[in-house]
């Protein structure tokens, strides 16, 4: 006749279920916390994104582009939209409306320039990476007017902005009409922020003068 309880073995085969069990619930908690937290950062990302890409589509659809014929000289002082060298930043001038006859005025030159001091691109401050002390990993753009310059929206997780000048799609006219703006933003997430979410957002704008 067997007595009343378990064999070591028994004992061990249930232990081992048991952590089998609770491993597989680790896993199944873990993983639906990552797919929350990698929808939450997308979505940020996609938010700052989509904020800046419609700051900087009402300011450069205005600006001054090269004029229809090679004859019409420049307003005074108003230069055409130009880019930096690595296409980082983009200067124009703008109209504004004013009591003037022609309605309107000049303004400028601006510039929307893109800060960057995430030197390896991982989405945190290492050390020698903050240029401008203020103890935060800077990645925006800022629109600038003389000395003063303004963040654009409240982004600071772009890691990648591209600007090109486009030529009008006309064969018979090759004058830059077009801007193409391309923006990428990177946001940490996840245990203990060690994974990186990547968005990217790209759009052409049509200058309207």
């Amino acid at each position: 006749m067997r007595k009343h309880g378990f064999t070591l073995i028994e004992v061990m085969v249930a232990m081992g279920v048991f952590s089998i069990v609770s491993l597989l619930g680790f896993i199944a908690i873990r993983s639906t916390y990552e797919s929350q937290s990698l929808i939450a950062a997308q979505s940020e990302a996609q938010r700052e994104l989509r904020d800046v890409m419609s700051t900087l589509t009402t300011d450069l659809e205005l600006a001054y582009a090269p004029p229809k014929a090679q004859s019409v000289i420049n307003p005074e002082g108003v230069e055409p939209i130009s880019l930096a060298p690595d296409g980082r930043s983009v200067r124009f001038y703008r109209p504004i409306p004013d009591a003037s006859i022609q309605g309107f005025t000049w303004t400028g030159p601006i510039t929307f320039l893109f800060e960057h001091e995430d030197t390896d691109d991982n989405a945190l401050l290492d050390p020698g990476e903050d240029a401008n002390s203020d103890g935060m990993l800077t990645r925006r753009i800022v629109r600038q007017i003389g000395d003063v310059a303004t963040p654009v929206g409240g982004a600071n997780n772009l890691s990648a902005v591209e600007f090109e000048l486009l030529e009008n799609a006309a064969s018979n006219d090759n004058r830059t009409t077009r801007l193409r703006i391309r923006l990428e933003a990177t946001v940490r997430y996840g245990p203990g922020n060690g994974l990186i979410a990547r968005q990217e957002l790209e759009s052409e704008i049509q200058f309207l003068n």
